[in-house]
């Protein structure tokens, strides 16, 4: 229900959506690994370096899996590299120069399927 703004020269507020109308995922989950990382040292960017058996990168994608299309994206270099990660994720692309051109690429991937919440994970 939308209620009149107490200054009538307010716009209305735009209604919420039908959930029940709803196409596309309630969740979405992009995870933003296209950057080289080394900041950490060791000579390896963070998300490929071994934790507890698994990469950090395979962990990531595994906390998020099961709530709904995870987007990987990753540096356009790297892409066809590591397909047992890859295979992980619904969706791979190339990200861009910055982290922010990196999350656009990802929110852009996800849009044909609608997500109602998209969590980003840097």
């Amino acid at each position: 229900m939308t209620s009149r703004p107490s200054d009538p020269s307010l716009p209305l507020p735009e209604p919420e959506p039908d959930p029940s109308a709803r196409t596309g995922p309630e969740v979405a989950t992009v995870i933003v690994a296209a950057g080289r990382g080394l900041r950490a040292g060791g000579g390896i960017a963070k998300q490929w370096r071994d934790l507890g058996g698994r990469t950090v990168l395979a962990r990531s994608i595994a906390a998020f899996a099961g709530l709904g299309p995870v987007c990987l994206v990753l540096r356009a270099e790297e892409i066809g590299h590591h397909p047992e990660i890859e295979v992980m994720a619904d969706l791979v692309v190339a990200g861009g120069a910055e982290r922010a051109h990196s999350v656009r690429a990802g929110l852009e991937a996800l849009e044909e399927r609608a997500p109602a919440r998209v969590l980003i994970h840097d």
